[in-house]
């Protein structure tokens, strides 16, 4: 077959130039991990670059695992292969080796530079683009601007559909768009739009242009051509056409020229609708109305009658015909032009809204990071930032390219290109590219392809597959010139490696891919007919079960070693088919699909658990947690305590005590003893491994979210709306995937999108065949947005004048993202794979006909386009013979095997092992002991159990009675623990700017109505912190929380840092050389004679003012019923009598260190720390210094207290 020849050449890595731009092409099972090892070797002994200057990028966090203990094994390996003389046949490795065993002094180089590498491997580069677009970020702080900013995924999608809601009340409600009847039929809400905006990633794609670029222009025309539309109704309408035209439909019907059945065009209702409009003010016509009169209806609606007799219209009817097509036509551009003002409007107000949200909360999602990044390397400063970090990381390795898109190729290729001697090495295969649901980009690398010019290599031996199964493979792609449809992504067949043995495996001496031929259906007429997407996936998950019974039977009977097994699938739904299947045959199996966990049944049950402890009062909320399959109550067991109240009050109470449990020991620990006892009724199951899984994976991020949301009511609400958005985005790259379930030899069910970098030793693809085949030849106006290409630019269309064309041009390329799933598919084996051929069809697709195995398996010369292959409906012949060519063209590697319509008899796989053999394991492994994770309060205090936070407030005892007039009051109420947590959210939460405004700002409101206060005392609180940041915190300084800037305040910090065995004697030594801090014989230092492990902590603000750092914490304490207990001379012994100068002794050894690791070399305590800031917010005021102090310890008890962590003696 003639076809496109590559422009590249076979990769040699051993002799690869280091330095410039090279794209490598490694195709499926070609070891591109192998190489991407050697091409790292030969940059540390060559290039003699740092493991923390090459930075390898992939695009998931377990490559990222994987590709550490790789390539550390490799430099192991490497480092012991050093001392060997070079054998008789070397390898790759050797070749690399070789060079450097040349002389004693080459080699002690070599040994030292590996030996380095080995010792230094924490610090590699090794990261998701995300994580290392993070790290540069974090590295790079004060040439990018953004010196502190938090990591939160979530909080974008919230804060979209906060937008999108905010938007959708302007100008649907408020102040109602022109558009707002077009807008209310298309969306009914505006979480339903949000779900659009999301779904079309409108706002998270890179493109260059977004259709249509005129919108208001648009409408403008669109309102003149409807305008004149309506004068030419009116004209008919005042010279009596109209009534002319009506008595004429009449007639048609009366005459039987046109149906009058019930659901026709000229129905009972149509036809009184049409009246109606036609009697109305003919300048207030309702259109739609008119759908009798249209020229379509009258020809779809002809009678058997009519066609006879030749009927057509004419005359009045004709004319009125025309003029109502003409407006109905006019009207539908209006309406879509009025559409896509309004939703461009929207994207604009929803990306400045994210845009000021990010900048003013620093708080940004994982495609923010790219964002930011790309921005600031293209910026005014960006040729420095470029340079500085091209300085730091002169290589970069990237893994998986076919799956970046334009904004991560900007940035990588910025940076190399700031530096002479740099080295980009682009490694992926676009036959592979499958991930553009989630933004990945195809042209992309065709970009990169022109840029890498000569400098391009492939990878064509696959070292993964057995050679017949290669050849089989090849020959479903190599039977025509464009198998991947782009015309630069051409197919190389692979090549079985001449140094590998053949293979001995027993799965090896079968052919090794069977393609299953499917019969057409036959209708009651004996008429063909195709199968329906359910029924077939019903047959043919049976006809997996059955032939993965028959692997596992005999792989039993001749004890040859269970295979790996894979099933995969091109759905969430079609996963749980195939899993339950399985299940009915006694297959264990794990079934691994795209979807979130948030979307499954067990997230729904945490839900009404979480929904029935937050109101245990609440009859229903408590039997809808009873009922689920967590908690395990039946109908029986509800019923039964509708009559007999003893039962009732057992079932409260065992709520109580979930909720009792769920307070004292948190989320996970509740889940989990609900999950043990559970977990008889569960396992079971044939889905029992999955549902335990999701059970404690949620409880985990439940747990984890309890940091930031402590009350089941904060996480009802959080779950609820993870579970919407998880529902929204099915199948399109949902946060927190299904965790496999651990269930080591389990068939795998898995899509292939999951199922790509896998690889097993057999595969079933029985949906190879299929793709989604959206109908659009007769759908004019926009439902939705679609993305295509011009060129290599990634452009939208949300509704535009050209929608169809760019619509269609969308399906193509979603046409040429299946064939390329089918390539994934297919070679994820080793030893065998299963396909299969039908005619399956649904309302909107014809899966098959228009699918990709029809592309490359039953074309001939007529067929240029997929949109052409639907004549195959007509042609069934070409079906087998397009199988018989396959078969012929992979040299009889292929086995064509018919199926028969009724499916196999299940057969249930008998147990593998008597349960009775079964023997508990005995741990016999150490747990090193006292080791503690230590906040100050517990190290000072010797609490066992203080919390690790500290918002607690401590009151000191009135010293004048509270019924006696004080002079200059402050607030005495609300008062405790749970008043501090809630100012400290405010002071998080809520913007200082907003909270110095007068008034109560409605985030305040919220914040404290979630906390339980009302009316006075959320007057009292918005006083509080309004004084707390409006006040002065240094004399003279103009320092104002409400003035500080974008990235000069980090809230809520987080530290960890290790505690070597530091001994707390010498502590007490150490702050007895300083009288301000020193401590007299203490009962902390009769607790415990050293503390190991971790010291823990959360700084409520760090803040930057004059490129000094200092430390803020809020303190709600009532120290007195007067503003003079508050006076700056009287708080040093409040700060005393709480420990709370100890408190921030540790807090600036956390800050120095965290400063040390972000400024490096040019830190320096005395011009960077400005001390701390402990404000007393009761008692504050603006234009006075009551409730503020200040500290700036010595730099020499800082260092002290820090070499002290490290267990050093002072």
């Amino acid at each position: 077959m003639t076809r496109k020849a590559s422009d590249t050449g076979m990769l040699d890595a051993a002799t690869l130039t280091l330095s410039g731009q090279h794209l490598i092409e490694a195709s499926a099972g070609t070891g591109k991990t192998y190489n991407i090892a050697l091409l790292y070797l030969r940059l540390l002994l060559e290039r003699k670059i740092q493991v923390s200057e090459i930075a390898v990028v992939t695009f998931t966090d377990a490559a990222t695992r994987e590709l550490r203990g790789r390539l550390r094994a490799r430099i192991a390996e490497a480092s012991a292969r050093l001392q060997q003389a070079a054998p008789a046949q070397p390898d790759d490795l050797d070749r690399i080796l070789q060079m450097h065993r040349v002389d004693t002094a080459a080699l002690e180089t070599a040994r030292d530079l590996l030996t380095s590498a080995l010792v230094g491997f924490d610090e590699a580069r090794i990261a998701t683009l995300h994580g290392l677009c993070k790290q540069l970020l974090a590295e790079h702080a004060f040439e990018t601007g953004l010196p502190f900013f938090e990591l939160d995924n979530d909080a974008g999608n919230e804060a979209t559909l906060e937008l999108v809601r905010d938007f959708w009340r302007r100008h649907v409600i408020v102040d109602a768009d022109e558009a707002v009847h077009a807008i209310l039929e298309r969306w009914d809400t505006p979480e339903a739009f949000a779900t659009e905006l999301r779904r079309a990633q409108v706002l998270a794609l890179p493109a260059t242009q977004v259709d249509p670029v005129d919108s208001p222009e648009w409408v403008g025309r669109m309102r003149a051509a409807f305008a004149k539309a309506r004068a030419h109704w009116q004209t008919l309408h005042a010279d009596g056409e109209v009534a002319v035209a009506l008595q004429q439909l009449r007639e048609a019907v009366v005459d039987r020229f046109l149906s009058a059945a019930k659901t026709a065009p000229h129905g009972p209702a149509s036809m009184l609708a049409c009246e109606q409009a036609c009697a109305a003010d003919p300048a207030e016509v309702d259109v739609q109305a008119l759908a009798a009169l249209n020229t379509a209806a009258i020809d779809a609606g002809l009678s058997a009658k009519a066609k006879k007799a030749g009927w057509t219209p004419t005359g009045a009817l004709a004319h009125v015909g025309a003029c109502v097509d003409a407006l109905q036509s006019a009207q539908s551009e209006f309406n879509a032009a009025l559409l896509a003002r309004f939703t461009q409007a929207a994207i604009d107000f929803v990306r400045t809204g994210l845009a000021e949200r990010r900048q003013r909360l620093r708080r940004f999602g994982f495609d923010d990071l790219i964002g930011e990044l790309h921005e600031r390397l293209h910026g005014e400063s960006g040729e420095r930032l470029a340079r500085s970090i091209a300085a730091t990381m002169p290589a970069l390795l990237v893994d998986e390219f076919q799956d970046t898109d334009t904004l991560q190729y900007a940035i990588l290729r910025r940076i190399h290109r700031a530096r002479a001697d740099a080295v980009l090495l682009l490694i992926g295969d676009p036959k592979q590219a499958i991930y553009r649901f989630r933004g990945g980009d195809i042209h992309t690398y065709h970009a990169a392809a022109r840029d890498a010019g000569g400098n391009r290599h492939t990878l064509r031996e696959n070292w993964r597959s057995d050679a017949a199964l290669i050849a089989a493979a090849n020959s479903v792609f190599d039977g025509v010139a464009d198998p991947f449809l782009v015309d630069f992504i051409p197919f190389e067949p692979a090549r079985f490696p001449s140094s590998k043995a053949t293979s001995t495996h027993w799965l090896a001496s079968a052919k090794p891919l069977t393609v299953w031929r499917m019969p057409d259906r036959i209708d009651d007429n004996g008429a063909r007919k195709s199968w329906t997407v359910g029924s077939f996936a019903e047959r043919m998950f049976a006809e997996v079960a059955a032939e993965i019974r028959a692997i596992l039977t005999r792989a039993r009977e001749e004890s040859v070693g269970v295979p790996s097994i894979a099933v995969l699938v091109n759905s969430n739904k079609q996963a749980e088919q195939a899993a339950r299947q399985l299940g009915q045959w006694n297959i264990a199996c794990d079934y691994l699909s795209a979807a979130s966990v948030y979307a499954s049944a067990e997230a729904a049950d945490i839900e009404r658990l979480l929904a029935a402890l937050d109101a245990p009062a609440d009859s229903a909320c408590v039997r809808a947690a009873l009922a689920t399959e967590l908690l395990g109550f039946t109908l029986q067991d509800l019923l039964a305590a509708r009559d007999d109240l003893d039962r009732w009050e057992s079932q409260l109470g065992h709520i109580a005590s979930l909720r009792q449990r769920w307070l004292d020991a948190g989320p996970y620990a509740t889940i989990a003893h609900c999950v043990q006892t559970a977990a008889t009724r569960l396992l079971p199951r044939w889905d029992g491994r999955r549902r335990v899984t999701n059970l404690l994976h949620l409880a985990e991020l439940l747990q984890h979210e309890s940091a930031r949301r402590s009350t089941p009511a904060e996480l009802l609400h959080w779950l609820g709306q993870r579970r919407m958005e998880a529902d929204e985005k099915r199948g399109a790259g949902n946060a927190e995937p299904l965790r496999p379930a651990d269930d080591p030899g389990a068939v795998q069910v898995l899509t292939v999108h999951r199922s790509k970098g896998l690889q097993y030793d057999v595969v079933f693809a029985p949906f190879a065949m299929a793709t989604f085949w959206k109908k659009l030849e007769n759908q004019e106006m926009a439902d939705e947005a679609v993305a295509w290409h011009a060129g290599d630019e990634l452009r939208i269309d949300i509704g535009g004048p050209e929608w169809k064309t760019h619509a269609l041009a969308q399906r193509d390329e979603q046409f040429a993202e299946s064939l390329r799933l089918a390539y994934v598919a297919i070679t994820r084996a080793r030893h065998r794979v299963w396909l299969a051929w039908a005619w399956v069809n649904t309302g909107q697709s014809s899966t098959s006909l228009t699918g990709p195995l029809a592309w490359l398996w039953y074309r001939d010369d007529e067929i240029k386009r997929p949109d052409q292959l639907v004549a195959l409906k007509d042609h069934a012949h070409r079906i087998d013979e397009g199988l018989a060519a396959l078969v012929k063209r992979s040299q009889q590697c292929i086995d064509i095997k018919r199926l028969e319509v009724e499916a196999p008899p299940v057969t249930r796989l008998p147990d593998a092992a008597n349960k009775d053999d079964l023997v508990i394991a005995e741990f016999r492994g150490r747990i090193e002991r006292g080791l503690e994770t230590l906040s100050y309060s517990r190290l000072f205090a010797g609490s066992q159990h203080a919390p690790l936070a500290d918002h607690d407030e401590f009151d000191t005892p009135l010293a004048t009675s509270p019924a006696l007039p004080v002079e200059d009051p402050v607030p005495q109420w609300p008062r405790g623990t749970a008043f501090g947590v809630c100012v400290h959210q405010v002071f998080e939460d809520v913007a200082f700017a907003d909270l110095a405004a007068a008034g109560v700002h409605a985030d305040l409101a919220r914040i404290c109505a979630d906390h339980g206060y009302a009316g006075e005392e959320i007057e009292t609180i918005a006083a509080i912190t309004r004084a707390g940041v409006r006040s002065e915190l240094l004399p003279g300084s103009g320092l104002r929380l409400m003035d500080l800037g974008a990235g000069e305040a980090l809230a809520e910090l987080e530290f960890l840092f290790p505690l070597g065995g530091s001994r707390l004697d010498a502590f007490a030594q150490l702050l007895a050389a300083w009288p301000d801090y020193a401590r007299a014989p203490a009962e902390w230092i009769t607790r415990r004679a050293s503390v190991r492990g971790l010291m823990t902590g959360y700084i409520d603000l760090i803040l930057r003012w004059q490129d000094r750092y200092y430390v803020l914490d809020y303190k709600t304490n009532l120290l007195g019923p007067a503003r003079a207990d508050y006076a700056a001379e009287r708080l040093p012994a409040a700060i005393r009598d709480h420990d709370y100068d100890l408190q921030y002794l540790i807090y600036l050894v956390a800050l120095q260190r965290f400063l040390r690791e972000r400024l490096g070399e040019q830190y320096d305590y005395e011009r960077h720390i400005g001390g701390t800031l402990y404000l007393f917010v009761r008692g504050m005021r603006e234009g006075d210094r009551a409730g503020i102090h200040h500290d700036r310890p010595p730099v020499a008890l800082i260092d002290a207290l820090d070499a002290w962590c490290e267990g050093e003696a002072p």
